[in-house]
């Protein structure tokens, strides 16, 4: 018997080992690609292009750094109680929702374009940011939900 639960025990700590790092993972990836996007962005308000649209270019700046920055408080805070968790999901939700208009907005304009190469690579790396930050949401509120459920249960014993 005893041995059935240390092995159940073992096989949680792993499971969690293996859903931290792969949130690690993930939030590194939102911190590289965010850099890249506000590297990007950032030079353009410096060196504006021909049909440059100052506001666009501000948002997508905006929304970069808050990604970054969120990605920085996120990664090394990996292990928070189930109220954080809840507040990481909410923003986690917020920025893919940013990244989502900073993409559809530069994608309506240069997605067919043939003579801005390096703009169409930069809408591509904001639709990836957008579905890691997704990603980020949805694995935040499986853990939530997994946390809550692991609560009722030990309240009903």
């Amino acid at each position: 018997m005893s041995s059935s639960i240390k092995s159940t025990a073992a096989s949680k700590a792993s499971a969690i080992k293996l859903t931290s790092w792969t949130s690690l993972v993930i939030r590194l990836l939102e911190f590289v690609l965010g850099l890249t996007v506000l590297g990007s962005y950032a030079s353009d308000l410096q060196h504006p292009p021909k049909d440059f649209k100052d506001g666009k270019w501000v948002f997508a700046t905006i929304t970069a750094t808050l990604s970054v920055f969120a990605a920085v408080i996120h990664g090394f805070m990996p292990f928070v109680d189930a109220l954080s968790t809840s507040a990481y999901v909410v923003w986690d939700l917020i920025v893919s929702i940013l990244f989502w208009a900073v993409f559809g907005s530069f994608a309506k304009m240069y997605l067919h374009q043939k003579d801005s190469k390096r703009m169409s690579n930069i809408i591509w790396i904001d639709l990836i940011c957008a579905m890691l930050w997704l990603a980020s949401a949805f694995g935040g509120l499986v853990r939530v939900y997994k946390r809550k459920s692991r609560f009722e249960v030990t309240e009903k014993v």
